[in-house]
């Protein structure tokens, strides 16, 4: 099976949309949406999750809000309002959380300012979830989530990602596996002695920087 890569034809805008109709890198991308959203309807359903739909746009933040955070808001105006493109719906999914007793869930998209490297993004879609319970609880979940996820697409999409990526062995890992999990504390401890893996933004208040989010799965 011969690999294809990303034709990146946004590049050249004059000639984008035909390429985008006709090359395959797109229309895998268009199974590997289907199979995901499909999965994360699937696993939902399975916990009695409600699903939820919100405005994108919004009067109030919610960034930048922890310490650290390096994303801004991001203003627009409609009809001459000024307005938000939101960041995160999450103070609705938590007033969907009090309403479906077993929490609620979206998948839509999220709007960020911040700048873009090899590990964010700015604008993506978002799946979130609120549910009743702590911290652990939500851990739990999202394991479980992922590996869902994981799961269906190697049921169903093998050949897609095969195409891509060469093999699914890197999903089959994460099936194979338990997350590692580590308290904040230990993480910085983790990353003492490699440079510029932490830093301080308030009075002895460290966050972890894209150079500590990639060591930290090798430590």
């Amino acid at each position: 099976m011969t690999k294809i890569s990303a034709p990146e034809s946004w590049k050249v805008p004059e000639n984008h949309i035909n390429i985008l109709l006709n090359h395959p890198w797109y229309a895998v991308l268009c199974n590997l949406y289907r199979g995901i959203f499909e999965a994360t309807y699937e696993f939902y359903k399975k916990q009695k999750i409600a699903p939820m739909l919100f405005p994108i746009t919004t009067g109030s933040i919610s960034s930048p809000m922890g310490l650290g955070s390096d994303s801004l808001p991001v203003a627009v105006e409609i009809k001459g309002k000024k307005v938000y493109l939101a960041d995160s719906m999450q103070f609705s999914l938590e007033i969907g959380a009090r309403i479906s007793k077993n929490g609620a869930y979206y998948i839509m998209p999220t709007f960020r300012g911040e700048d873009i490297d090899e590990r964010h993004l700015n604008e993506f879609i978002h799946s979130e979830v609120e549910i009743p319970g702590n911290i652990d609880d939500v851990m739990i979940l999202a394991e479980k989530y992922i590996k869902h996820i994981v799961s269906y697409l190697i049921e169903n999409n093998a050949d897609d990602i095969t195409l891509i990526a060469g093999d699914i062995k890197h999903l089959q890992k994460v099936l194979n596996n338990e997350f590692k999990k580590v308290s904040y504390t230990e993480a910085l401890k983790d990353l003492e002695n490699i440079d510029n893996s932490t830093i301080n933004v308030y009075d002895d208040f460290y966050n972890i920087t894209k150079i500590g989010e990639k060591h930290l799965p090798l430590l």
